[in-house]
């Protein structure tokens, strides 16, 4: 076992010391001040110091541009990450972004009550800050800030760090292999094509596999078989039974045509799959109807043009209030996905207008608060963000009036776990 040997000179050799204390996992933050001096940076150095009265603590680099900031302010904001914030974490910690005001055009924020420093959009917690004291320590002044104001986004998991890398949400989720889903979970499987195993396509139907054929896309094909094959997996998996006994059974609504929402044959299993780009997800739920939904976030997409089929009224008026391109972009992408994602709960899919929802607020949690003519749904439509990779973006709905706990898988697991070899 490699030890980290505490000599005199061993001590002063800062790789050493950083990479040992880097067992340590923790939280990831974003640090941020208003005014002439707006600034925000990636820090894991908080910690919470006293309840009465309510103080936290960060410690900044003192050769750290926002060391300077916060020598000059009397106020700060803290906002702490969730699990599919790790684009957030790396933009505030790279040196080579914009510098001011203008380094929040990258992300969607609004401006603190009490603060008036930038609060980021989607994380579990925001804190708002006056500056009670500071203390230098070595390389690093700790500066202690007395609670303004709290929030808190209930039930998410945080962004965590260990090692110097970041943890993948699947990783702190991940439910046991080979057990059934229970009533109050949700497992979502997530995989890209180019991970699944040769012998995917062995478990399709002959209707399967033609349909798969008719794709002209190689990509194309490799998604539908590999997200099919994953559900049956899944399935097997969940029922302790051989997969190439799972039978799926699509039927369009309007056409009677073999596409369209998959159904197990004899399971009351809920069942969805989703697949864009290189990513493929599937969920489970026993108990309740479920739909997910994973989206890649296309820079170029020109989302203003389609706001007014995707956006409610209500959503396009928060909207004016995300700044900059890349914000916006990915704030239309996370609404759709969660739209989506609903629909394909209901069974209505895409015949359903997504302005007909509401689900988006800059700072409010995933949930639904709108549906046309379905207002027995806003109460029980759950959904949760998931984070299917750098570069995309995805949501889970769940029907149901229980608490569900959603558990993100690893797809390639759940393949290699069959032991199936071609």
């Amino acid at each position: 076992m490699e030890r980290l040997q505490l000599a005199h000179d061993a001590v002063h050799e800062q790789a050493s010391v950083r990479r040992f204390l880097g067992a340590f996992a923790t939280g990831v933050t974003v640090v941020t001040a208003g005014g002439d001096l707006a600034h925000g940076m990636t820090a894991n150095s908080f910690t919470a110091v006293s309840l009465a009265p309510p103080l936290i603590l960060v410690c900044v680099g003192r050769d750290a541009r926002m060391h300077h900031v916060l020598d000059r302010q009397a106020t700060f904001a803290v906002s702490i990450l969730a699990s599919d914030q790790r684009e957030v974490a790396r933009y505030f910690a790279d040196k080579r972004r914009p510098v001011g005001p203008e380094q929040f055009d990258a992300v969607s924020w609004f401006p603190g009550a009490y603060s008036g420093a930038s609060l980021i959009d989607g994380v579990l917690a925001h804190l708002e800050c006056e500056l009670d004291q500071s203390h230098e320590a070595g390389d690093h002044t700790i500066y202690v800030g007395r609670l303004l104001s709290l929030w808190r986004r209930p039930g998410e998991d945080a962004l965590m760090f260990l090692n110097g890398q970041f943890l993948r949400p699947c990783r702190l989720l991940a439910g046991p292999a080979g057990v059934a889903v229970a009533p109050t979970d949700c497992h979502v499987w997530c995989i890209d094509p180019a991970d699944a195993p040769d012998w995917c396509e062995d478990l399709l139907s002959e209707s399967e596999r033609a349909r798969a054929g008719s794709l002209c896309r190689v990509a194309a094909r490799r998604r539908f078989t590999t997200a099919t094959a994953l559900l049956k997996v899944a399935v097997a998996e969940s029922a302790d039974d051989d997969p190439r006994k799972v039978k799926l059974r699509r039927e369009c609504p309007d056409c009677r045509g073999p596409h369209g929402r998959p159904e197990v044959v004899g399971s009351t299993l809920n069942v969805s799959l989703t697949h864009a780009g290189d990513r493929v997800a599937v969920a489970l739920c026993a108990d309740a109807a479920v739909g997910v939904d994973a989206e890649q976030v296309i820079a170029d997409v020109d989302v203003d043009s389609m706001l007014g089929l995707v956006l409610s009224d209500a959503e396009r008026a928060d909207f004016r209030a995300v700044h900059g391109r890349p914000a916006r972009t990915q704030a239309f992408f996370h609404c759709w996905t969660r739209k989506e994602s609903v629909l394909k709960a209901t069974g209505d899919g895409l015949r359903i207008s997504m302005s007909n929802l509401t689900v988006w607020a800059p700072h409010d949690p995933a949930r639904l608060t709108g549906f046309i003519d379905r207002p027995d749904l806003v109460g029980t439509a759950q959904i949760v963000d998931l984070d299917p990779g750098p570069g995309y973006v995805g949501a889970v709905t769940v029907l149901s009036v229980r608490p569900v706990r959603v558990r993100v898988r690893d797809g390639a697991e759940a393949f290699a776990a069959t032991g199936f070899v071609r």
